[in-house]
């Protein structure tokens, strides 16, 4: 019994010292992990910032655009309203001729 006593005892230093190693293997594992989520992290934060600032731009984008259609219309307005005075112009124009004509004949 006493010669199995300082080897039960080894053996019990040595499932202490494994035990010790796993756990700072498993710290150091979790480290690692949380190192790389944080990594991952800072990197979506990038590319969230980035795309951002391409939807900021694509608004942007989208204002100047829809404010070019807007002058775009009110100029298209201006010309239809150009166009039919012209046209009723004209038609003043053609019907006085038509007159002076019969004056000048009669």
């Amino acid at each position: 019994r006493a010669d199995r006593l300082p080897a039960y005892s080894d053996k019990k230093m040595v499932q202490a010292e494994l035990d010790s190693q796993i756990a700072m293997l498993e710290a150091r594992e979790r480290e690692f992990e949380a190192a790389r989520l944080q990594q991952r992290a800072l990197h979506l934060s990038d590319r969230q910032a980035e795309l951002r600032d391409e939807l900021n731009r694509i608004a942007d984008e989208q204002l100047q655009l829809a404010s070019e259609l807007d002058v775009s219309k009110q100029k298209e307005h201006h010309h239809q309203r150009l166009a039919a005075r012209c046209r009723r112009d004209l038609e003043q124009l053609e019907a006085r001729r038509g007159e002076l004509a019969e004056a000048a004949q009669a």
